[in-house]
C-alpha cells in the first residue's frame, strides 16, 4: 500500500471548493482597500519600548524565544506590523462586507477578538454615533489601548471589555452584528465560539468573520515538507499533515457556521501576500513568530534534530531569497457573511 504523505492540496482532497489548484486563487477580485478618510493609529514608532521590543524579535533565537503579549512595547509593536501587515488586509474584507448588509437603526455590534481596537473602531466610524459598539479580548494590554483609542478620538459610542468571550456573559439575542477578525482558529473549541456568536445574534441578524485558509503559506509548507521526507521523519511529516488538515477551507469554515443554525449569504476569497528578505527575516517577524512559528516547531519535538531541520530549511529559503530577490508567500483571506434567520 502507498504511504501517501503528501500535502492536501497537493493530491488534490480537502480542496477549497471553487477555488483552482494551481494558481492558487489567481482569478480571485482584487484586495478592496481600506477607505482612506478612516483616521489611522498613531504609534510612537521611535518610542524606547518599541525599539526594545523590535530588537528582541529580531535577534530571537526563534527556535526557542517565547514572548508575552503583555511586556512593554508589544502593543506598539502590535500596532506597528502586525495590523498594517496582517489585520488590515482581513479587516478590510469585513469593513467592504458591513456595507452590504442592511443596517438596522442603532445597531448593537461586538467585535470579538479585538486586539487593540482594529477593526472596531473603524466599525463604529462606519456605522457612526447611533451604533452601540463593544470590543472583547483577553489580552488585557490591547484592551487598555483600545480603550485609550476610543477615549482621545471622543468615540463614546464604543467600550471595550477584558476576557474571555466564551464565558463573558454577554446577553443572548442581543447583537445585530458580530465580528471576528483573524480570531476564529484562536478559540481551542471553534465549534463552541460559533454557537456562542450565533446565540448572541438577534434574529435578522449577522456574523461576520475572516480566517486565513489552509493554503497560507503553502509555498513555506511544500518545503518543509519536502525537507521532513527528505530526513525520512515521518512522525513528524504525519504531524504537518494533521496540522495543516486542522486550519478552515472554505468548505469546512462554512459548513461551522452552518452547523450553529447560521445561513451564510456571501463568500469572499481574496488573495493576500507577504514578502520577507530571507529565511531569518521570515522567521523573526511578529507575525510569524507569535502565530505560526509556534506550532511549526513544535512538529519536530526534540530540539537538536528541530535545529538541524530548521537549519536546512533556513538554507533552502535563503537560496530562493538570493534567487527570486525575496521570499513570498500567499496568504487566502477568507470572508463569511451569515445571517441569523430564526430565534
Amino acid at each position: 500500500m502507498q504511504d501517501d504523505r503528501s500535502l492536501p492540496w497537493r493530491s488534490g482532497r480537502d480542496r477549497d471548493v471553487g477555488v483552482p489548484a494551481s494558481p492558487v486563487f489567481g482569478n480571485s477580485r482584487p484586495l478592496p482597500p481600506p477607505p482612506s478618510a478612516l483616521p489611522q493609529p498613531i504609534v510612537p514608532i521611535a518610542s524606547p519600548a518599541l525599539k526594545a521590543v523590535a530588537a528582541r524579535f529580531a535577534s530571537a533565537d526563534y527556535l526557542t524565544a517565547t514572548f508575552d503579549l503583555n511586556e512593554n512595547g508589544m502593543v506598539d509593536l502590535y500596532e506597528t506590523v502586525v495590523i498594517p501587515q496582517w489585520s488590515r488586509p482581513f479587516g478590510a474584507l469585513i469593513l467592504s462586507q458591513i456595507l452590504t448588509i442592511p443596517r438596522p437603526t442603532a445597531p448593537q455590534v461586538l467585535d470579538v477578538a479585538c486586539g487593540p481596537g482594529y477593526p472596531t473602531l473603524e466599525i463604529a466610524r462606519y456605522l457612526g454615533q447611533d451604533a452601540d459598539v463593544a470590543g472583547i479580548d483577553i489580552w488585557d494590554a490591547a484592551i487598555q489601548r483600545a480603550q485609550r483609542h476610543a477615549t482621545e478620538d471622543w468615540m463614546r459610542n464604543v467600550t471595550f471589555m477584558q476576557g474571555d468571550f466564551l464565558h463573558a456573559n454577554l446577553p443572548e439575542h442581543h447583537f445585530d452584528l458580530i465580528t471576528c477578525n483573524l480570531g476564529y482558529t484562536s478559540f481551542a473549541d471553534r465549534g463552541r465560539a460559533l454557537a456562542l456568536m450565533a446565540r448572541l445574534t438577534r434574529p435578522g441578524g449577522w456574523v461576520i468573520l475572516t480566517t486565513p485558509l489552509q493554503t497560507a503559506f503553502r509555498e513555506f509548507l511544500d518545503l518543509y515538507h519536502a525537507v521532513l521526507m527528505d530526513l525520512q521523519l515521518l512522525t513528524s511529516v504525519d504531524a504537518l499533515l494533521a496540522l495543516v488538515k486542522g486550519r478552515p477551507t472554505v468548505t469546512t469554515a462554512r459548513a461551522a457556521l452552518e452547523r450553529t443554525g447560521l445561513v451564510v449569504e456571501r463568500t469572499d476569497v481574496v488573495q493576500h501576500s507577504l514578502t520577507f528578505a530571507d529565511a531569518r527575516d521570515f522567521f523573526t517577524s511578529p507575525i510569524i513568530a507569535l502565530s505560526f512559528l509556534p506550532g511549526w516547531r513544535a512538529l519536530v519535538p526534540e530540539q537538536a534534530l528541530r535545529r538541524l531541520v530548521f537549519n536546512e530549511l533556513e538554507r533552502r529559503l535563503n537560496a530562493q531569497a538570493e534567487a527570486a530577490g525575496r521570499l513570498s508567500f500567499a496568504v487566502p483571506m477568507l470572508c463569511l457573511s451569515a445571517r441569523r434567520v430564526s430565534a
